[in-house]
């Protein structure tokens, strides 16, 4: 592993992989099949690890060869950007990279708004905004795989493969329509459970609640009439009726500023000690399209 490494071994590597055999590699390189066993013979010689093994249709990567492969491929990805950027720029045909966002729809409304009033951005990339995977493992497999370019929410564990940046923490607050007619700019822990309810039911903000909001959430679940994932329905049912909605706080001066709504003091909720973050492949992390929405969004708290 001290030998001195021939960087030209990295898109053989890749080839390989994407070709699943060293015959179709050859073809996509354009070289003698020799040529594409030699390189991987010194990759074998270098990692002291069999790298490919061959099987019925072609060849099967080991878990070293995996693992390389997906540090290796972007590396390849963007030094075919750099080598055609001049003719791209010549015919003005240089694609915006397609960034796939994991979140859920309150940070995805929030974070474009912002996006939108102050950033350049979109001039350089386009943004699409998934809200699945909520299982710790998924999220994990789907940023290892790089399926997903930015996850947003509760703290996952920890995995060498992926970069994480804190962003904020979670607490939450009481909204209704500013014309309701019983409640006023204060409620009672009492008179908040007989009023009906919306429910955002988003499960990236699940984790780490205090035991008072589970309990007042839990009891409130008598009075929920309408449960969703996506906020703009029920944010728009609350502007037209008379039922309160929870929300997260660091949401409120957006929404208070785009619908006509109002925030209820409580002395009932406590702060919860739940963390928010940002998560991308470790390959990504000197992304300068990710590290700009991030920075949008630390900015804003």
């Amino acid at each position: 592993m001290h030998k001195q490494f021939d960087y030209n071994l990295i898109k053989f590597l890749v080839a390989v992989v994407d070709a699943r055999s060293m015959s179709g590699a050859s073809e996509k390189l354009d070289l003698a099949p020799s040529g594409i066993s030699h390189a991987i013979g010194k990759l074998r010689e270098y990692y002291n690890d069999p790298i490919f093994i061959k099987v019925k249709n072609g060849v099967q990567p080991t878990s070293l060869a995996r693992h390389l492969y997906e540090l290796y491929k972007p590396i390849i990805e963007e030094m075919e950007t750099a080598i055609n950027v001049k003719s791209a720029h010549a015919n003005n045909s240089i694609k915006k990279r397609a960034y796939q966002v994991r979140a859920n729809s309150i940070v995805e409304y929030w974070l474009c708004y912002f996006i939108l009033q102050q950033g350049d951005i979109f001039n350089h990339c386009t943004l699409n905004f998934v809200r699945h995977y909520a299982d710790q493992e998924e999220r994990i497999t789907k940023l290892r795989s790089r399926e997903i370019d930015l996850d947003i929410g509760a703290a996952i564990s920890h995995d060498t493969n992926i970069y994480s940046k804190y962003l904020f923490d979670i607490d939450f607050s009481i909204i209704c329509r500013q014309s309701h007619p019983r409640v006023g700019s204060y409620i009672s822990r009492d008179d908040f459970m007989k009023e009906k309810h919306m429910a955002w039911s988003s499960q990236n903000y699940s984790i780490g609640q205090t035991e008072s909001l589970e309990e007042i959430l839990a009891e409130r679940n008598q009075n929920v009439l309408l449960s969703s994932e996506s906020y703009l329905p029920l944010i728009c049912l609350v502007e037209h009726s008379d039922l309160l909605m929870v929300v997260p706080t660091f949401f409120l001066p957006l929404l208070l500023q785009n619908f006509p709504l109002k925030e209820v003091q409580c002395d009932f909720f406590t702060k919860r000690s739940s963390h928010i973050y940002a998560y991308m492949h470790k390959a990504q992390k000197h992304d300068a399209n990710l590290l700009q929405l991030i920075a949008i969004m630390q900015k804003k708290f």
